[in-house]
């Protein structure tokens, strides 16, 4: 809840919604986010650029998200809580979701697409 406090306190993002998803082979769990951006909104190098850059000076390194999902509609419960249960089942996947994917690019210092490739990657632990 801390992280998402966080990340949704740019001014082009409406809500967020924080999860861990496993990645094979691996202990523990990838923090991964649902972002909802306002609608004037749109992801681009310069958006990516600025949550990357907002994580880095906001968070401690164990905190950042690894991947980011960029959602048209963040489903709640009955209670108004956010519903992660669908999202930690997808996990992280490009050919299963079909959103937005992106992976934190360290190299580059921003965030960047996550592909089949880059998500093969990912799991050889190559990223």
């Amino acid at each position: 809840m801390e992280v998402g406090n966080v990340i949704s306190g740019l001014e082009f993002i409406r809500d967020v919604n924080v999860y861990g998803v496993q990645i094979p082979e691996h202990d523990g769990r990838a923090g991964m986010a649902a972002i909802l951006l306002k609608e004037e909104a749109e992801v681009t190098p310069d958006l990516l650029s600025k949550i990357y850059e907002h994580c880095h000076h906001n968070l401690p390194a164990y905190a950042r998200p690894l991947f980011l999902r960029f959602v048209k509609e963040i489903p709640l419960t009955q209670t108004m809580k956010h519903r992660k249960v669908e999202y930690v089942k997808e996990g992280f996947d490009p050919n299963i979701i079909q959103d937005p994917l992106y992976f934190l690019d360290s190299k580059k210092k921003t965030y960047s697409i996550l592909n089949t490739t880059s998500f093969s990657s990912v799991l050889t632990s190559k990223l």
